[in-house]
C-alpha cells in the first residue's frame, strides 16, 4: 500500500499546480503484506497537503489501518459491501473533494427494532445535504426529522422535488436541496437485524465557504523596519497558488495597495 500511495502522490504533485484540493482514494482490504508501510509515507502526504480517502473492500478488512491513514491525512474512511455501494461512495467523495465536507461520519451498532437518532446542525452556507446510512447483511430504515419537527420518509421524498431518495440492499440516502437551517435528525430503525449489526451514518454538506486568515510577523515595528504580511486562504485545507490583493492604511491616513503572492519566489517572501 505504501508504494501505491507514493505513486499516487507523485502523479498528483508532478504537474506542480497545487491550487486545488489534492486527494488520493485508496481501495484496499487494509492488510499490509509487503513493501513500504503506509505509516512511513504519511509524512510525505501531509507535507504535500494531500488528503487520503480510504475505502475498505472485501469480506475481511483491517479497518484500524485504513481509518488511521485517513485520519492522519485529514481524509475519511468508507466501507463498501457491493458494486452499488462503491458507486455511492464515489459520489460522496466527488462532492466531498470539490464542494464541502462530511458533517457526520459515525459507525454505530443497532439491534432488532432498535431506534437510533443522530443530530446534525445545518447552516445557511450548506447548499445541499445528503443524509445516509450504510450497512451489511441486515435491513434498516432511515427517516429524517426537520428542524420544524416534520418527518421525511420515502413517501414524502417522492412528492417533494427538492428531496431525492435512493436505496439499495445496503444503504438508504436522502439528498435535500436548499435545506432549512437548524438541527436535523437521522432516525435509523432496525427492521430485520440479527444480534447487533454495525452501520455507518453519514451526512455530507455541499458548502462553498472559503475562509481567510491574515497576520503580520510582529505586533509592533520601528521605522523604517520592514513589515511582513502573511495571508492564508482555506477551503477545508490551505489553498495554494492564490494572489491576495489588499490595502494598508498608513498612520497619516493615506493608503497603499499591496499584493501577496504564492509563487515560490523568495522576492515575494516564499520559502
Amino acid at each position: 500500500m505504501g508504494e501505491g500511495l507514493l505513486e499516487a502522490l507523485g502523479q498528483i504533485t508532478s504537474p506542480g499546480d497545487t491550487a486545488c484540493q489534492q486527494a488520493i482514494v485508496l481501495l484496499s482490504n487494509g492488510f499490509q503484506n509487503s513493501g513500504i508501510h503506509p505509516y512511513d509515507v504519511i509524512p510525505d502526504i501531509r507535507g504535500e497537503m494531500t488528503r487520503v480517502f480510504t475505502v475498505g473492500i472485501g469480506d475481511e478488512v483491517d479497518e484500524l489501518l485504513l481509518r488511521t491513514i485517513a485520519s492522519e491525512t485529514n481524509g475519511e474512511y468508507f466501507r463498501v459491501y457491493d458494486p452499488d455501494d462503491l458507486l455511492r461512495v464515489f459520489g460522496v467523495l466527488s462532492t466531498e473533494v470539490k464542494d464541502g465536507g462530511l458533517v457526520l461520519n459515525e459507525q454505530l451498532l443497532i439491534a432488532q427494532e432498535q431506534r437510533i437518532e443522530r443530530g446534525v446542525n445545518v447552516t445557511n452556507t450548506d447548499e445541499g445535504v445528503a443524509f445516509e446510512i450504510a450497512w451489511e447483511g441486515s435491513d434498516l430504515d432511515l427517516t429524517l426529522r426537520r428542524p420544524d419537527g416534520s418527518i421525511i420518509d420515502p413517501s414524502v421524498a417522492a412528492s417533494d422535488p427538492d428531496i431525492e431518495y435512493v436505496s439499495s440492499s445496503h444503504y438508504e440516502l436522502y439528498r435535500v436541496a436548499s435545506p432549512e437551517e437548524g438541527d436535523w435528525t437521522l432516525i435509523t430503525y432496525g427492521v430485520d437485524v440479527s444480534g447487533q449489526t454495525p452501520f455507518t451514518a453519514q451526512v455530507l454538506a455541499r458548502n462553498r465557504t472559503i475562509s481567510f486568515d491574515i497576520d503580520t510577523d510582529n505586533d509592533e515595528y520601528q521605522y523604517p523596519e520592514e513589515i511582513v504580511v502573511q495571508a492564508q486562504v482555506l477551503f477545508d485545507m490551505p489553498v495554494t497558488g492564490v494572489e491576495v490583493y489588499g490595502t494598508v492604511g498608513r498612520p497619516d491616513g493615506s493608503s497603499v495597495p499591496i499584493v501577496l503572492y504564492d509563487d515560490g519566489l523568495a522576492l515575494h517572501g516564499d520559502e
